[in-house]
Parts: C-alpha cells; structure tokens; sequence
C-alpha cells in the first residue's frame, strides 16, 4: 500500500511540475487600432494571453508569437506584430513590469531584414558557393 501511495505521489507531482511553467502574469493597457483597453496578460516561452481582447470575444488565449524583433525603446510600452499587419501596444504600469514581461515572453528574435535576407539567401542557396555534399560547384 505504501508503495501505491508513493507512486501515485510522484505522478501528482510530475503532473504538478508540467503545469507551473513560468510565465508573466500581470495587468496593462492594449492599444489596438489607437483605441486603449484594460487586459490582464499571460506570458509565457513565446505564448501570450490577453483577456479581454477586443477581436475575439473569448480574448487571445495561447496565442503563439511569431519570433521578431520588440523595439524596447520606449520606457513602459513595446509593440507586438501577431501578424504581418496585426500589431498591438502593451502600456505597463513600470518599466520593471514591462522588463518582467519580456524576459518571461522570451520570444526569439527574427533578424531578416532587407538587407540581411539577401545575404542569407546567398549562404543558403547551392548556385553561389562551394557544395560540400557533392564537391561540385554548380
């Protein structure tokens, strides 16, 4: 019986490691299309929440951010693109809580730019350079 007991101990506890996963949780401002609304935000490896949101009844739960470059120039507030031609302003009450808020989002950054895709491109395409699969240079 007391083997039963621990094992069911440890599986609670596995289970319990699995669903506290770090993540920012805190209140701000949402700027979408220049009109600003009170959410509570969830942070989180590159996952957001934010409830409530103005374009989806049930709020943005979960929501996957593509990795980019956040413009961390202003003291409270950092913009997101969700999409190509989607981006929000998060306002946060300090700059501490927006620091909080980036560091637990942990998104990666996108570094193509227009100038950096085109050297990018020619590293990765065959016709440019030596192949070192085959040793033939196309």
């Amino acid at each position: 019986m007391d083997r039963i007991h621990l094992t069911d101990k440890f599986k609670q506890l596995q289970i319990g490691s699995l669903q506290t996963m770090p993540s920012f949780v805190g209140d701000c401002i949402l700027f979408i299309n220049a009109n600003p609304v009170a959410v509570h935000v969830v942070a989180g490896n590159g996952v957001l929440s934010v409830t409530p949101f103005p374009l989806f009844p049930m709020g943005l739960i979960g929501f996957q951010v593509p990795a980019q470059y956040l413009d961390q120039t202003q003291p409270r507030s950092i913009v997101i693109a969700l999409t190509p031609g989607l981006r929000i302003t998060l306002w946060f009450k300090s700059k501490e809580e927006k620091w909080n808020f980036i560091g637990f989002l942990n998104l990666p950054e996108n570094l193509s730019s227009s100038d950096e895709t085109g050297s990018s491109d020619s590293r990765s395409n065959p016709s440019t350079g030596p192949s070192t699969d085959s040793g033939i240079i196309n």
